[in-house]
């Protein structure tokens, strides 16, 4: 996956289906102001392998799915998704990371 036509090193535009592992996390950023959902889900690769992807959403949709899932629970997103590496152990490490806009649940949306 590649970013490299992209503007301002800006992420590429896709969509993920996923299970959700851990609890996700929901927080006000900004001062109180902004409503976060943050999760993280695995994905099948078409290889059989398994990856995953950190989930960030903002807003109110973020508010409104914040109660309504939790881990073990298929989801899909749609937003912008990056590639980021960390140096860990003196190893470098990759990771995918999505930036949503929409979140949408087995069995229904929550649109914001």
């Amino acid at each position: 996956m590649s970013s490299s036509n992209r503007p301002n090193g800006a992420g590429l535009h896709c969509h993920i289906s996923g299970t959700i592992v851990g609890n996700p996390l929901f927080k006000m950023v900004k001062n109180g102001t902004v409503p976060m959902l943050g999760m993280t889900v695995t994905y099948d690769e078409y290889d059989g392998s398994s990856s995953a992807c950190r989930i960030t959403l903002f807003g109110n949709q973020a508010q409104n799915l914040a109660d309504r899932i939790a881990r073990g629970q298929v989801i899909t997103a749609e937003g912008t998704v990056r590639l980021n590496s960390w140096e860990k152990d003196g190893e470098t490490k990759h990771g995918l990371s999505m930036l949503a806009t929409n979140i949408n649940t087995v069995g229904g949306s929550f649109a914001a």
